[in-house]
């Protein structure tokens, strides 16, 4: 499932799974924080921080 894979891969590059929300991933680098937020097949990417959201594009482009 398509799903499975990409909620394995989040977790594999740092992001964790809000317990009360399964569709949305958050990672902390303090203090700047990434959230991603899956809804059917589109990834939305938040962050405090450009750089941090860069990265987080890049592994995720690496992975897929």
């Amino acid at each position: 499932c398509w799903y499975y894979t990409l909620h394995k891969s989040l977790l594999d590059i740092g992001f964790a799974r809000l317990k009360f929300d399964s569709n949305i991933y958050t990672r902390h680098k303090n203090p700047n924080v990434l959230i991603i937020r899956v809804y059917v097949d589109y990834l939305q990417l938040i962050s405090s921080c450009l750089n941090l959201m860069n990265n987080a594009k890049n592994e995720l482009r690496n992975k897929f």
